[in-house]
């Protein structure tokens, strides 16, 4: 790392910035977030190209931290889709369709929130509240064994705290 010059941020933008580099439109999008309150997505109109960062997981199951919030995340999606991106490059998993991004990411969320919220609606407790959801369609993605407990509790604190 000799050598090495650290360059901190000197702008910061809202909801969207738009580049211009080399005749080139380069969108910086913040929606609601939802894996981190901060997350941004890349978006090339032109070429039709989403750079989601952790607004999309492929390949493995996406993952739920104390700070995610799954109603921002799945609505977040939503703004996502809006875009009709062609094709997406996910912060986990390979380069993707929005339909593989939708039935990996964002019908997961969806599982998720309806669910908990139901649950929660029902006064279930959280021990029956997971273990009555059914997660088994997303069992082929990495790391589903080691996620998907955290991932309920996550979602079903967050539908209790509303």
């Amino acid at each position: 790392m000799a050598g090495t010059e650290v360059v901190l941020p000197t702008r910061t933008f809202d909801t969207r910035e738009v580049l211009r580099l080399g005749g080139r439109e380069i969108h910086l999008l913040h929606f609601q977030g939802g894996h981190t309150p901060g997350d941004s997505v890349v978006w090339l109109p032109k070429e039709g190209v989403l750079f989601s960062g952790d607004m999309i997981y492929v390949d493995r199951l996406l993952g739920m931290l104390p700070f995610s919030n799954a109603t921002r995340w799945f609505a977040s999606f939503a703004e996502m889709e809006r875009l009709q991106p062609r094709v997406i490059v996910p912060g986990h998993g390979a380069v993707c369709d929005l339909p593989k991004a939708q039935r990996e990411s964002r019908d997961y969320l969806r599982r998720l929130v309806d669910h908990m919220r139901r649950a929660v609606g029902d006064m279930v407790d959280l021990q029956k509240a997971i273990d009555s959801l059914d997660q088994s369609a997303w069992r082929h993605l990495a790391n589903y064994d080691l996620l998907k407990g955290g991932n309920a509790s996550r979602v079903y604190l967050e539908m209790e705290s509303r």
